[in-house]
């Protein structure tokens, strides 16, 4: 969305549409708009946890005793991650990674 505002932008300029700063203060209130809109309003408004499919992330398999593990979004990163559960200690070269997928049955995670 801010890559084509700024092509917007551009052509506008080019074009001869919009002064240089026009189009600045344009892509600028976008950029701005989309931070709020993702970042502050999502939290805000949102009800709940999103769930959502990671690559990678799903692979890691449930074990309820690591309940300090977290799953977390780097916004400006652009990339997910996981905290494994530090009281579980240190992990064993070629052993399973374990996270907790929370309170839930093995028929509700089915």
């Amino acid at each position: 969305q801010l890559g084509f505002a700024g092509l917007l932008g551009l052509v506008s300029v080019v074009g001869g549409f919009l002064a240089p700063q026009q189009a600045v203060d344009g892509v600028s209130v976008v950029g701005v708009s989309l931070v709020f809109s993702d970042v502050v309003a999502s939290r805000l408004l949102a009800r709940g946890k999103r769930h959502v499919l990671c690559p990678y992330l799903d692979m890691l398999n449930h074990a309820s005793s690591r309940s300090g593990s977290r799953l977390e979004y780097d916004y400006f990163g652009d990339a997910f991650g996981a905290s494994l559960d530090p009281a579980a200690g240190p992990v064993p070269p070629g052993a399973e990674l374990l996270i907790s997928y929370g309170d839930r049955s093995n028929d509700q995670l089915l």
